[in-house]
């Protein structure tokens, strides 16, 4: 490894906060908080079944009292766990890792010359099953086969879908396993959502987990105990090896070595070694900025899944390992842009991929992809693979970046004809006044689950009337202007139909939409001109359009964006108004401010509107970027984490900082230079791959150097806008009008003509 390298390896470990997690495919661990009982207290597995706790070892006296451990060394990282533990002359040193669906730990004690006692160790856990992570209350829940099959491994299965190993390298004594009755688990409340699904976190009280039980059992959740008595060797030493699968069709042959643990570990370092490789170098000034932006890489590394099965033929990143493991249409749609910056562009073409397994024959492409049948239960509609809803199409975003970005055509050329279908069924199927506006049926299909411009039509989940929304057709009306593109870049005939729909959306959207007293978008109620009257983000979404005309547009940005009283909050982007009796700057979609919002902002301000881009930037990423984890969603007044830590869309700093911070835009052609940030300053950015040539651009003060490897380099002070584009060994710099920088160039860096 070369010393670039290795600092770069070194940069990205040293930046990531206190791991509070380690995170395999299918597989999640995390840490308890406060605890200090060696072992693994939760393990998340596949959005079907949980461990609280999966393992916990305990260390009896001669009463068969727990003896307390006192934790001295603690270390969690994207390798491995360490963690070390004393208590009465023995140490006892646990290394743990996840690799795919597997579960090694290495658990190693070691006594000391006066310590001649007998003992023996207590090994129990706990496994409740549900969709999800989450234990619900239905008791007609489908159960699972437990059998212990020796002293040293014990099975699990649920129905054809799922199966699962314990094993241990030594002989235990007493291993058994017995039902768990629902009282006996432990849970505390967290989270109440609008539609009244309370949430909790559980765990199974050691005493909960012991007594009577047998070798086999069926049921919906199960405890399991064992005594491990250790044999130490000459040097007061005894080792336990620990390992736990998950999968289809497991082989018979289950090898529990003690020596895999090193080989593994091994196999992970290169993994993340390789990784680390392919992500463009970012040093800053600002640490918080620094850190997050690796956190996000951690993030969206971590959250990725591989299946073997048809359904899921391509590699997804899950929104949350913790609660949401099912595959999302626009969660997708952001984390692929997350992705677009990776020197491998593999993930971000890969992420949206699924959906198009599961559209329906009718053109529908549902918003969530289940992993197992089970996971569909609350969607009676759908077809118990996916849902019967949407979700906004984000879709044509992502697709337009990603192929500006890698130019590969057998990108676009996967999706072009399934995206016609689906424009089709949005127009045939949800435009219900025959106008170019699409209508959302159901709260969960809009994403916002609780705002209050949903209110008045909520049914519980069901929405009556329909709404069309302002957010909604937006984003269709950029999935036509997509579609367009890709029949260019593909060589097809224009599809007219696409665009004389495009044309009557913003017709539309402008005459029934805009309310002109207010100077604001608000949704409709189905098929007439009934606005639906509170200020949310989703109206100011109209900005990523040609849809307000000039003078529209300057007054929703003067009034309501760079607005105090409405939009600017400290932590912008808010979800709702602070001008709202509703808003909340941390209730969810009621006031919160949602990362994949703010950069939908962002995105749609930052030609136009730099300045104030910048302004709505600079706030989010100062308050936001404090966390130590990128989260669901964040409190728009302090940037406090106020959602699910570990989230894929959070994963955005990637781009906030390449995109809006750095100022590159992919083009057709090269990339559009337009930053917006005034507040980061000092910062370096390397090793960025564009159109197959290395990018590196850094910036001091005001001063600006943008260097392509082995072509020649760029310097100038000030604020400057200019598009690159590569020709052979050449790059011509269009700088735009009104640029006042100077511009010095070297090597194959040629200025262009002014563009106006």
């Amino acid at each position: 490894m070369t010393m670039d390298k290795l600092m770069h390896k070194e940069r990205f470990f040293s930046a990531l906060p206190r791991m509070e997690a380690q995170f395999g495919n299918l597989i999640t661990l995390r840490e308890r908080t406060n605890s200090s009982v060696p072992g693994l207290s939760q393990g998340f597995l596949a959005s079907l079944i949980q461990f609280q706790p999966m393992l916990e070892i305990h260390l009896l006296d001669e009463s068969d009292n727990p003896v307390t451990w006192k934790e001295v060394e603690k270390k969690i990282d994207p390798v491995e766990s360490v963690r070390v533990f004393e208590a009465d002359g023995l140490i006892l040193t646990q290394k743990t890792l996840v690799q795919g669906n597997d579960i090694l730990m290495d658990i190693s004690l070691s006594r000391s010359e006066t310590c001649t006692g007998e003992f023996k160790y207590e090994l129990s856990g706990a496994c409740l099953f549900s969709p999800q992570g989450v234990p619900y209350h239905w008791d007609e829940e489908r159960n699972v086969s437990w059998n212990i099959e020796s002293n040293r491994e014990m099975r699990g299965k649920w129905q054809d879908d799922v199966e699962f190993r314990f094993a241990f390298s030594e002989d235990l004594c007493g291993f058994q396993v017995g039902s768990l009755a629902e009282e006996k688990i432990a849970k505390e409340h967290y989270f109440t959502s609008f539609n009244l699904k309370k949430r909790f976190t559980y765990y199974v009280p050691r005493d909960n987990r012991l007594g009577a039980g047998g070798s086999r059992v069926s049921t919906r959740n199960v405890s399991y105990s064992a005594i491990w008595e250790p044999d130490f060797d000459e040097q007061g030493v005894a080792v336990l090896a620990f390992r736990y699968t998950l999968g289809k069709n497991l082989p018979q042959d289950f090898p529990m070595a003690v020596t895999e643990y090193e080989k593994r570990r091994s196999e992970i370092q290169k993994e993340w070694d390789e990784f680390v490789e392919k992500i463009p170098p970012f040093t800053c000034g600002d640490k918080d900025l620094e850190r997050i932006y690796y956190t996000s890489w951690y993030v969206l590394k971590a959250a990725r899944i591989s299946m073997e099965e048809e359904r899921f033929r391509f590699p997804f990143t899950s929104v949350n390992k913790f609660h949401y493991y099912n595959q999302f249409f626009w969660d997708s749609a952001f984390q692929a842009i997350a992705w677009l910056w990776f020197n491998d562009g593999e993930p971000a073409e890969n992420e949206m991929k699924n959906f198009v397994a599961h559209q329906w024959r009718n053109g529908m492409i549902p918003y969530e992809l289940f992993m197992f049948s089970i996971n569909s239960r609350e969607w009676m509609d759908g077809d118990g693979k996916s849902t019967g809803t949407t979700q906004p199409p984000v879709i044509g975003i992502t697709i337009s970046e990603i192929f500006k970005k890698f130019q590969n055509k057998e990108y676009p050329a996967f999706f072009y004809d399934s995206l016609l279908k689906y424009e089709t069924w949005l127009s045939v199927y949800r435009d219900l006044g025959r106008r170019g506006l699409s209508a959302y049926v159901n709260i969960w299909e809009t994403g916002w689950d609780n705002s209050p411009r949903l209110d008045d039509a909520a049914r519980n989940r069901v929405l009556d009337p329909y709404i069309e929304g302002v957010d909604f057709n937006v984003y269709i009306y950029l999935l036509r202007k997509t579609i367009l593109d890709m029949a260019r870049w593909l060589g097809k005939p224009e599809p007219e139909e696409v665009r004389t729909r495009m044309e009557m959306c913003r017709a539309s959207m402008n005459e029934f939409m805009y309310e002109k007293g207010d100077g604001f978008y608000y949704d409709l109620e189905a098929g007439t001109d009934k606005k639906v009257k509170v200020k949310t983000a989703a109206g100011i979404l109209t900005l990523m359009t040609d849809i307000p005309d000039e003078s529209q547009r300057k007054r929703i940005v003067e009034q309501y964006v760079m607005s105090e009283e409405e939009f600017l909050t400290g932590a912008p982007f808010p979800s709702v108004s602070r001008s709202e009796d509703s808003y909340d700057p941390q209730d969810f979609w009621r006031g919160a401010n949602w990362p994949q919002i703010t950069w939908s902002l962002l995105y749609g301000l930052k030609d136009d509107n730099p300045e104030e881009a910048g302004v709505i930037l600079d706030r989010f990423l100062d308050k936001t970027s404090r966390n130590d984890n990128c989260y669901e969603y964040y409190h728009s007044e302090t940037g406090e984490g106020a959602g699910l830590p570990f989230q894929g869309w959070g994963a955005l700093y990637t781009d906030f900082v390449i995109r809006f911070v750095a100022g590159l835009n992919p083009t057709e052609k090269g990339f559009r230079f337009r930053p917006v940030s005034k507040k980061y300053t000092d910062f370096s950015l390397e090793n960025v791959v564009v159109k197959d040539h290395i990018l590196n651009i850094s910036r001091s003060g005001e001063s600006w150097s943008i260097s392509w490897e082995g072509m020649g380099e760029l310097e100038f002070s000030g604020s400057a806008s200019f598009e690159a584009e590569i020709i052979g060994n050449y790059v011509v710099v269009h700088v735009e009008s009104g640029c006042e920088a100077e511009m010095k160039t070297s090597g194959n860096i040629r200025l262009g003509e002014n563009d106006g």
